[in-house]
C-alpha cells in the first residue's frame, strides 16, 4: 500500500510540475496576444480620432478632467498625461 501511495505522489508532482509549465507558456502567449489587441486598438482609435481632428492627448487629458470634476492644474494633467 505504501508503494501505491508513493507512486500516486510522484504521478501527483510530476503533474503538478507540468501544469506549472504550462501555465508559464500560455501566460507569456497571453502577455503577446494582448499587446497585439492594444496595438491594433490604439491603431483604431487613432484612426478615428482623425476623422474628427483629435488626437489621443486630448482624449486623455478630457478623460482626466471629466474624472477630477473638470478642473485640474497643468502640472497634474501633463503629469497624468505622461
Amino acid at each position: 500500500m505504501n508503494a501505491l501511495k508513493e507512486t500516486d505522489s510522484d504521478t501527483i508532482k510530476s503533474l503538478a510540475k507540468e501544469i506549472q509549465e504550462i501555465s508559464e507558456v500560455v501566460r507569456f502567449d497571453s502577455l503577446i496576444l494582448l499587446t497585439y489587441t492594444a496595438e491594433a486598438v490604439n491603431r483604431y482609435l487613432e484612426q478615428s480620432l482623425k476623422q474628427f481632428d483629435q488626437d489621443q492627448t486630448r482624449i486623455n487629458i478630457l478623460y482626466l478632467l471629466i474624472g477630477n470634476g473638470g478642473s485640474l492644474t497643468p502640472t497634474k494633467i501633463s503629469k497624468g498625461v505622461n
